[in-house]
């Protein structure tokens, strides 16, 4: 039985922005930036924006934030007391509150195993915060900041409330300074918040106060539609064949790939393939590396992992790569969670981060590509393969057509001081082992590295007793997940009748089924391994951690 209580809930986190994909390869090259008006015909306003300011995307799936620019140039501090030093590039965030919630009814078609059906509720698009002071103390919940001077203005006929906020230097942020202009149209307020080192706040204040002066109200020529159904039709969606799949997926990689294009701002380019759409800030040489990289981890996963999915579509990503780390924790500073999210993200360094960089879009390519085959498996991945194949991906590094996994030397250093110590985790101590063991001791995570290596790249790949022994392991771990899932169906048929019918009941379910699972993830680790090592004797045990100890050097 459905709960449109549920319904409700999702559809909750909807977006107010607006959301084809081809077979060939083309590159779109967008105008450059002309230093124009920034237009928002949904919302219906346009002002001008500071010259040679980067415009920086909005997350296909934001809530709030509308637009969003960013200073060419750093401004610096410089604590006297302690003489560290941090850079800040001035940043012009434009917001939009519609006020209260606004609910109306929706029917979202799913298909099922017994045909299409429709699912009614609730629908609810929301702004997360009502104005723009609850927006700033939930923002800046640290403390450290206040309201120095509040006032109004009338900018053609629209009313404003203006602020400037200061940013205390014993702030994680500051010492910096706010100054925002409230622009209250009716039916919604337009914040327009430009922030700064407070050093720096002189010699911009002439320029925010020629933005503000500019702001303008167009007529609304766009609506601000809500989300598109189809990524709750991707949760609701009871299709038992790939096939049914693969089209309701389709349906959200165009639509995901169509929000990426119309967010996109100037200056970025546009690439798409039948393998991925890519949207670039950098130069055509790095996007290249990074293309080639997130490639041959998919091929390599396939090759690797045939039997995860095999049937399954996985959609072509979004691989969005931005100018800088700024730009990339600037894309990330908003509220666009979303159900359906199919991007791989990353940034080109410029800071001396490459390595981590570089693990970083093994280890997001790794996990798109087996959450679209197999999402409950990749989400019930045990500690020691998961912990393990992070560490092994992080390392890993393209030469030509393939991907060569090598320790670092962090790894090498603490896996010879352990074995010298003679503290080391053997293998046959790892597949038990729990979350809170891990956490135990740093070089742990090291040796689950280091053996997932030895039994997928390593010796350990070659070796008959365990060539086969992460398919084995996954098949069982597949196998009984399905099992547990056929019991929670027949439990969820029995209680039919006790479906939660508010929210604080619902809050309650979801809680004692989360304290289930836990309770049971214990006994399913032990189930898995007592399948999965069934026919092993201690004489194999000893045999795998002598041969794998040989590997450390």
């Amino acid at each position: 039985m459905f709960n449109p209580l549920i319904l409700n809930f999702l559809l909750s986190v909807a977006v107010l922005v607006p959301g084809s994909s081809s077979d060939h390869s083309h590159t779109h090259v967008l105008p450059l930036f002309d230093d124009g008006p920034h237009e928002d015909p949904r919302i219906g306003f346009k002002m001008s924006t500071p010259k040679k300011w980067n415009q920086v995307p909005v997350q296909n799936d934001e809530r709030w934030i509308v637009g969003r620019y960013q200073s060419d140039k750093a401004d610096h501090f410089t604590d006297k007391s302690f003489g560290w030093t941090f850079d800040h590039k001035a940043e012009m965030t434009m917001l939009a509150f519609t006020g209260e919630s606004m609910t109306t009814d929706i029917d979202v078609d799913v298909d099922g195993k017994d045909g299409e059906r429709t699912v009614s509720g609730s629908f609810t698009v929301e702004n997360p915060y009502k104005d723009y002071q609850e927006y700033l103390k939930k923002t800046y919940s640290g403390g450290g900041w206040f309201i120095d001077e509040e006032g109004t203005e009338e900018i053609r006929g629209v009313k404003v409330t203006t602020y400037i906020i200061k940013v205390e230097k014993g702030s994680r942020v500051g010492p910096k300074r706010l100054v925002t202009w409230v622009y209250h149209l009716g039916h919604a307020d337009v914040a327009v918040q430009f922030e700064c080192l407070e050093d720096a706040y002189p010699k911009l204040k002439k320029e925010m106060k020629a933005r503000f002066k500019s702001f303008t109200t167009i007529e609304r020529t766009e609506a601000s539609n809500a989300s598109s159904s189809g990524g709750f039709k991707e949760i609701f969606n009871n299709a038992d064949s790939p096939e049914e799949r693969k089209e309701l997926r389709l349906t959200i990689e165009a639509e995901q790939h169509e929000k990426a294009r119309t967010n996109l701002p100037d200056e970025w380019t546009i690439e798409e393939t039948d393998r991925w759409l890519v949207v670039s800030h950098t130069k055509k040489k790095h996007t290249k590396q990074v293309t080639n990289q997130v490639g041959r981890m998919f091929d390599w996963q396939s090759k690797e992992f045939p039997y995860i999915g095999p049937e399954e579509y996985v959609r072509r990503p979004i691989i969005r790569i931005c100018r800088d780390t700024e730009e990339m924790n600037l894309f990330l500073d908003g509220s666009g969670w979303s159900f359906t999210n199919i991007e791989i993200l990353t940034c080109r360094d410029t800071s001396g981060w490459s390595d981590y960089l570089n693990g970083a879009i093994n280890d997001r390519a790794f996990r798109y590509w087996f959450y679209e085959r197999d999402r409950e498996l990749y989400l019930r991945i045990p500690v020691w393969l998961r912990t393990g194949m992070d560490r092994m991906l992080h390392s890993a590094e393209v030469k030509g057509s393939r991907l060569i996994f090598k320790p670092d030397n962090w790894e090498k250093t603490g896996l010879r001081e352990a074995q010298r110590d003679g503290t080391i985790t053997l293998p046959s101590q790892m597949f038990l082992m729990t979350r809170d063991e891990m956490r135990d001791s740093q070089t742990r995570y090291r040796e689950f590295g280091a053996f997932v290596r030895y039994l997928i790249d390593g010796p350990g790949s070659r070796n008959k007793l365990t060539k086969n022994l992460v398919e084995d392991y996954l098949t069982n771990l597949k196998a009984i997940l399905e099992e547990e899932k056929a019991l929670e169906e027949e439990d969820e048929d029995e209680d039919e009748d006790e479906e939660p019918m508010t929210e604080e009941e619902e809050d309650a379910a979801f809680k004692a089924r989360q304290g289930a699972w836990k309770e049971r993830a214990s006994d399913i680790a032990q189930r898995v391994y007592d399948r999965t090592f069934s026919d092993w004797t201690q004489k194999d045990w000893d045999a795998l951690d002598k041969a794998y100890l040989k590997t450390i050097k």
